[in-house]
């Protein structure tokens, strides 16, 4: 009986022990992800699968230097708050989106707006660069996206 109450007084402190480094990674990560991030519009080329890298090539020239130019204008911002914007350009004009965001332990990203959601995994490849891989189907030509945190915070 004595064997059977060390094991369960274990098994508490083992699960209570996961649970704090869950917190605390989820913390990690939302102190990680809080802030001003650029488009890697490079990275993101450079980074095409074959198939977006097909589309991509089949684009006339100019086509493909105006998507890099939007892409590389691209800024989102995550407000600790839980409040997203983000910022870009296309074809001469400047657009923006906000919304709100939240981050769960295992790094799945929910970017809310008005008019939908979108969801990525979240990595950090080091403190000023992330990558979001889409885990939906929210249109757009590529499936991961590569930032670079701003330092002017």
């Amino acid at each position: 009986m004595e064997k059977i109450y060390r094991v369960l007084i274990l098994a508490v402190l083992f699960s209570a022990q996961v649970a704090v480094v869950s917190a605390q990674s989820t913390v990690s990560q939302v102190k990680d992800l809080a802030g001003t991030w650029v488009m890697d519009a490079h990275g993101i080329v450079g980074n095409m699968d074959n198939a977006e890298k097909a589309v991509f090539d089949s684009l006339p020239g100019l086509q493909r230097e105006r998507l890099v130019n939007s892409l590389a204008s691209r800024v989102f911002e995550f407000q600790v708050n839980g409040d997203f914007s983000a910022s870009w350009e296309s074809h001469g004009k400047s657009l923006s989106a906000w919304g709100t965001w939240s981050l769960q332990g295992d790094g799945k990203l929910r970017i809310v707006f008005p008019d939908g959601v979108f969801e990525y995994m979240a990595s950090f490849t080091s403190e000023d660069r992330m990558e979001l891989e889409r885990l939906n189907s929210t249109g757009g030509m590529v499936n991961k996206l590569f930032f670079i945190k701003s330092i002017e915070q």
